[in-house]
């Protein structure tokens, strides 16, 4: 199939400059990814390092409040009331002094739903709660298996410790307890206080629970802990504190004390930018994660991908033209060029295109008009050249038709004519005289068979044909020489040279046409002739010594120097004929 150029740069333009396009675009593109991905895990790290902050200011917080509580005199008080009374008359008594006080201290802090008092000797313990309608709202319990086990942890772990959430405990509702020892002046212990912190400080501390928490749609933060159980409240799902499992690779590498940012699968198993690390809390093992949907956070580089897209296809189009007026401009002479040439090909020499441009396409149209001019020019010396031919060939032949002539009249006429009368003469003759008449005949009978020997030689030589061109050419140069005095020396190949016959009979006319110039034209007393076969390429050289001619004669050139030219030609060989005034004449062919 045929493609045209215009076709073809086109779509080798258009090839490379979408490649081009699509290359900045993907780079471009990449970089703002790269740059948009990284400025979401600066946003998400730095919302994780507030939050963690917080949390963990929270929990200091928390921590100072209640080693206070234990350390007031009013606590260490309803301790040993506990301890040494069983009377609760005596017990409430005492809490109406110190109730107050705790339970403003509850309310004010907003962040403790219960705080309770447990005697180390007795089986109950005080629980005062948070309650906007009941501002004396306490209650004394007997100590349940809860109890009992925080206590034996605070014995093991030190005056003060934090209880994670219990997944276990399904009935009750998620909280957080901070545990701290009361001891007397001897540093004994005589029971401990807790504060619970209920899920929803949590979730609060972490903005869960507002409208406007600054992670757009899909974005969250949140608290996993060592049992990869959520512990702060996820936007997703319902009731899910200590009951969806997170046991993803951001919450695994930060259990295991590992700080960074990856693009990851969440617990719903949907892509997410996620930044994450450990809580710095004593007795606890919280990992901390900020994370938004990577498809959330991929919305201004989605936006760039199709403006992209929309930059690519204008300047698409854009190229498209420009490239189409380019290539007609290019094409536009190379299609008249190709027009002109046609007409070349058809012999119309001489044709020309009017383009005049500094560049690769005009130095072919001026390289094709001098190309025309050229051949218009060789294609009139070639008309030339073989009308001269042609004439040379008419003239030679009519030349040799008089020569033939002449001679037939003038000789063989004669002696057939002289003959015919002695025959006749002799049949009127007494036989003694017509003996002799007949004797006399026979004589001019030998010199009109010699003659016509002479003739027949002259048209094609019987030698050349009989014992080929060497000894003709020898035979030729000792019959001129003896003729015209010329003192003529050859030199050939002592082998015979196997040629066909049409070599043969064009070289011995070239060496015999090259003869007649000399004694014709030459005025010289010697001629030199070689012929031989070197690496299989055959030379003749004929040179004299007379006195030349200059280069425009050789130009114009006689029928001898035509029929050579031609001759030379109908061998494929090549002539070279060098000569000079004065210096004589040099006429070189070779042939392949």
């Amino acid at each position: 199939m045929r493609i045209s150029i215009t076709t073809k740069l086109i779509l080798f333009v258009l090839i490379l400059s979408l490649i081009t396009t699509y290359a900045v675009g993907k780079y471009s593109y990449q970089k703002a990814k790269d740059a948009l991905v990284q400025r979401t895990f600066d946003q998400l790290t730095s919302l994780r390092i507030e939050k963690s902050n917080r949390i963990q200011n929270f929990f200091q917080q928390s921590l100072n409040d209640i080693t206070n509580i234990s350390q007031l005199d009013d606590t260490k008080e309803i301790i040993r009331t506990l301890n040494s009374s069983s009377d609760t008359n005596d017990i409430e008594n005492l809490m109406h002094v110190y109730r107050r006080f705790l339970k403003r201290f509850i309310e004010s802090s907003n962040s403790y739903s219960k705080m309770t008092i447990v005697a180390s000797e007795k089986s109950f313990h005080i629980n005062i709660q948070q309650d906007a309608k009941n501002s004396d709202n306490y209650s004394i319990k007997p100590n349940g298996t809860k109890l009992s086990e925080l206590r034996n942890k605070l014995g093991i772990q030190g005056q003060v410790m934090i209880e994670d959430m219990d997944g276990k405990a399904k009935k009750q509702e998620p909280a957080i307890y901070i545990v701290a020892s009361i001891e007397n002046a001897v540093e004994l212990e005589e029971g401990f206080v807790i504060l619970e912190i209920p899920v929803e400080v949590i979730n609060d501390i972490m903005f869960e629970n507002r409208l406007h928490n600054g992670l757009g749609q899909t974005g969250e933060a949140y608290l996993v802990g060592s049992d990869y159980l959520l512990r702060s409240t996820s936007r997703f799902e319902n009731n899910d504190v200590l009951t969806t499992k997170v046991d993803t690779e951001g919450v695994k590498e930060a259990l295991i004390g590992n700080t960074g940012t990856k693009e990851i699968q969440d617990y719903r198993n949907i892509a997410v930018l996620s930044s994450y690390s450990t809580i710095d809390i004593p007795g606890l093992n919280w990992a901390i994660l900020a994370e938004i949907d990577t498809k959330e956070a991929m919305v201004p580089i989605v936006s760039i991908r199709r403006n992209i897209m929309y930059l690519t296809f204008i300047i698409f189009l854009l190229l498209l033209g420009v490239v189409a007026l380019l290539t007609s401009m290019i094409t536009a002479p190379i299609r008249s060029l190709i027009g002109k040439t046609e007409k070349v090909a058809a012999g119309e020499f001489g044709q020309t295109l009017n383009y005049k441009a500094n560049d690769e396409v005009g130095d072919l149209v001026n390289a094709f008009n001098k190309m025309t001019l050229q051949l218009k020019v060789q294609s009139e010396k070639l008309d030339t050249e073989r009308l001269l031919r042609l004439n040379s060939l008419i003239d030679g032949q009519e030349l040799e038709r008089r020569r033939l002539s002449k001679e037939l009249h003038d000789g063989l006429g004669q002696l057939i004519l002289t003959n015919k009368l002695k025959v006749e003469r002799a049949l009127k003759e007494e036989p003694e005289k017509a003996k002799q008449i007949i004797s006399e005949s026979e004589e001019l009978f030998k010199k009109t068979m010699q003659e016509v020997r002479n003739i027949s030689n002259g048209l094609m030589p019987a030698v050349l044909t009989a014992f080929g061109l060497q000894t003709a050419i020898r035979n030729l140069a000792k019959e001129i020489a003896e003729n015209s005095g010329i003192d003529i020396h050859v030199d050939m190949d002592e082998e015979k040279l196997v040629l066909n016959s049409k070599f043969e009979t064009y070289l011995y006319r070239i060496v015999q046409e090259a003869l007649n110039n000399v004694i014709k034209h030459a005025q010289a007393t010697e001629v030199n002739i070689s012929l031989h076969n070197l690496n299989g390429d055959l030379t003749l050289l004929i040179q004299d010594n007379g006195i030349g001619f200059s280069s425009h004669v050789d130009e114009n050139g006689g029928n001898g120097l035509n029929n050579i030219r031609y001759r030379a030609e109908l061998l494929g060989g090549i002539l070279k004929i060098v000569s000079e005034p004065g210096k004589g004449t040099k006429v070189i062919l070779k042939v392949k």
